[in-house]
């Protein structure tokens, strides 16, 4: 399955005992008595809970193994987000290559150098596809974002340190980490290219910007292709 995940929902069950992807699913596509869908439900990939946009669910364990294999290969998988971030950039477009650590007990990760053991590599590339600026007069870059590695918070804290934090990103932005509370991160996962684990023909999936502050400042922008 591909599912549309809003932002705001947990992709699965944490200690926060909110409603989560899969329980959702599960109600959604209950029986004709409402009875739930208890098959199964297992995410290849997941988003981060401030985070909207496309997710792929695998039915069986075989088609999450062999998509799995896929996505830890990279070269199978296009991953492409939208995100809103403070700033105008130059040059407008570009590759950020960093080596992150995460921190697992405050689930942060940081920038770090490539000799330290714990060290992953990260690459994206960013291209600006739009400019405007916020009721304040702060000005805002609309990125689409294509994923060269997945690591945790990888966008975030690449953006972050590159000078363009997203905006309402409460852990990474240096703006939102003193207002506090919860906003909605400007961020969307808005493609998705894969091979079907059984007939191999490429898939590809995308879904428009959100409708959501600060997204609509861009209402008029094409969000382009994979």
């Amino acid at each position: 399955m591909i599912v549309n995940k809003p932002a705001g929902v947990p992709s699965q069950a944490d200690k926060t005992g909110a409603a989560d992807l899969m329980s959702l699913l599960a109600k959604a596509k209950a029986d004709s008595s409402g009875k739930p869908d208890t098959g199964l439900m297992l995410p290849v990939h997941r988003l981060d809970r401030p985070v909207s946009g496309l997710m792929v669910i695998a039915r069986t364990a075989k088609i999450q193994t062999e998509l799995s294999r896929q996505l830890a290969g990279q070269e199978e998988w296009v991953k492409t987000y939208h995100c809103v971030v403070l700033g105008c950039p130059e040059p407008q477009q570009g590759e950020l290559i960093d080596y992150l650590v995460k921190n697992e007990r405050l689930n942060l990760t940081q920038i770090s150098n490539a000799n330290r053991s714990a060290a992953r590599k990260a690459i994206l590339t960013y291209l600006t596809e739009s400019t405007s600026e916020d009721p304040n007069g702060q000005p805002l870059s609309l990125f689409k974002i294509t994923l060269k590695t997945g690591r945790h918070h990888q966008i975030r804290v690449q953006l972050a340190n590159f000078g363009y934090p997203i905006w309402g990103d409460t852990k990474y932005n240096p703006s939102f980490r003193k207002i506090g509370g919860w906003h909605s991160l400007a961020l969307c996962s808005t493609g998705l290219s894969f091979f079907h684990p059984v007939s191999h023909q490429q898939m590809i999936f995308s879904r428009p910007l959100p409708g959501y502050y600060p997204f609509n400042l861009f209402a008029d922008s094409s969000i382009g292709s994979l």
